[in-house]
């Protein structure tokens, strides 16, 4: 039988899906049957996928030809003077001459304009709206027209229906941001500040990420993988952990509880979490993340047993902090109230621990000292839960050390009194928070990036930071030769 548009689609997509399933074994070389179903079939229940009905409603290609069928409207783009006409372009086998002699269009200038101008004839009549566009630079080149483009300026009046025209109807509002020497328009004023503390976080990183990430909203493409997924699996995690204090509240009664009676607790905990997150029925792989999730709360908690006793006064508190004379919306995973007196505030981290660096340049965790200035309380530490195999610890900086375990103590900025470094701690980070929401709302979008930080940047293809790097290799090295 003839299969319809969806079967042919869903087809497509499955032996896409056996392709991707196949570059597993550069990882895994060997494995039984049973467990390589498993896996597919774990790809398989993570893969969306929906056949598409009817025509596309935009088709976006890099070919230049004829279209052959009628477009409602055709827009091209990059028609500047070095790149349309097409240069010229040899067939290195076969003699120059003998190649113009034949009237082969790529092998002379005056072939590849009779080409240009025969093919933007072919899009005029294959289209009711024409667009020729060009860019106005090319990193620090400035870009030109095309010179075959002054053949088809026209003084016609825009449409009396603007909607008509083919530029309104593709563009969509805050999808287009323009950025001149590192600086973007302002962030508007009747608009909300983005993502929270991950705006303070991107923008310590590097401004162009903040810019990259929340302004343009580029971000790397999903790609499925076997068993859960990072992100999924910190969600997950936070939502158990909360399950569990909110159970146990204070230290005295996580000490009375035996080995049997913690580990009911966390199995709870861990239950009550994936019933949020998946509902009643579980994946293979879902059940091994629960099974892991117990034995790491089990872990936190011998950690937590060893601490001072404090007492769970909040979990996942929502709060505010004012920053640059804006509002930056917040939650906090938890609040501790210590038996010394004061407060500590403790956000769960479930992936590799990075480095803390509290009075650099770029302050490597800027969201924990948002939480300290949004609780306008006695709080005298900050510190991430780490949450994961390698690693289950408390990493922060307080009043004193011995507050949580392997805790820092605060030290004042250069210039201020050691006496009072916390406090001086406090108004030196409020003031830093305040300039990085203040870049951010300017438009302040520097290629700027802390060490490391493009090793995970999903906007390093916009900066072209490896680019520059290059061009100042190539630079040292021709200076060296220089000389």
């Amino acid at each position: 039988a003839v299969r319809g548009s969806e079967a042919q689609q869903t087809l497509l997509r499955f032996n896409e899906l056996l392709d991707e399933f196949g570059e597993l074994a550069l990882a895994a070389r060997v494995m039984s049957r049973e467990r390589a179903l498993q896996i597919f079939s774990e790809l398989a229940a993570r893969t969306r996928f929906r056949p598409a009905s009817g025509d596309a409603l935009v088709t976006v290609t890099g070919r230049l030809e004829d279209p052959v069928v009628r477009y409602d409207g055709i827009w091209i783009a990059g028609m500047d003077a070095t790149s349309w006409p097409e240069p010229v372009q040899l067939n290195p086998f076969l003699a120059q001459a003998a190649q113009r002699a034949a009237g082969i269009p790529a092998a002379s200038a005056e072939g590849r304009t009779a080409a240009a101008r025969a093919l933007m004839l072919a899009w005029r009549a294959a289209a009711n709206d024409l667009v020729f566009s060009v860019a106005t630079r090319d990193e620090d080149l400035e870009l030109l027209p095309s010179a075959l483009l002054r053949e088809w300026q026209s003084d016609a009046p825009t449409p009396a229906d603007p909607g008509l025209w083919l530029p309104l109807r593709l563009r969509r509002a805050n999808a287009v941001e323009s950025l001149t020497d590192a600086v973007a328009p302002a962030w508007p004023a009747a608009v909300r500040l983005p993502s929270g503390t991950r705006l303070l976080e991107l923008q310590s990183l590097c401004a162009f990420r903040a810019f990259g990430e929340l302004r343009l909203n580029s971000r790397l493409l999903d790609e499925p993988t076997p068993g859960v997924a990072p992100p999924e699996r910190g969600q997950f995690l936070h939502a158990a952990l909360e399950a569990f204090w909110k159970t146990l509240r204070d230290w005295e009664s996580l000490q009375a509880l035996s080995a049997d009676a913690l580990a009911a607790l966390a199995a709870r905990a861990v239950a009550q979490a994936a019933q949020q997150l998946w509902g009643g029925t579980r994946t293979r792989a879902q059940a091994r993340e629960s099974r892991r999730a117990r034995e790491l709360l089990r872990a936190v908690c011998e950690l937590e047993r060893t601490r001072e006793p404090f007492r769970v006064r909040d979990t996942e508190l929502p709060a505010s902090v004012s920053l640059a004379g804006r509002r930056l919306d917040l939650r906090i995973d938890r609040v501790d109230s210590l038996s010394t007196g004061g407060l500590a505030i403790l956000d769960y981290k479930s992936g590799t621990h990075r480095k803390m660096d509290w009075y650099g340049e770029h302050l490597s965790h800027p969201q924990l000292l948002a939480y300290l200035l949004a609780l306008d309380e006695d709080v005298r530490a900050v510190a991430t839960v780490n949450v994961a195999v390698r690693d289950v610890g408390f990493h922060g900086i307080g009043v004193a050390q011995g507050l949580l375990p392997k805790l820092h103590q605060a030290v004042a900025p250069q210039g201020l009194a050691q006496d009072r470094a916390w406090d001086e701690s406090r108004e030196f980070w409020r003031q830093r928070l305040d300039a990085l929401a203040r870049d951010f709302l300017d438009g302040r979008a520097e290629v700027d990036p802390a060490p490391n930080a493009c090793k995970y940047c999903d906007v390093a293809s916009l900066c072209r930071i490896a680019d520059r790097a290059a061009a100042s290799a190539d630079e040292d090295a021709q200076g060296v030769s220089d000389d």
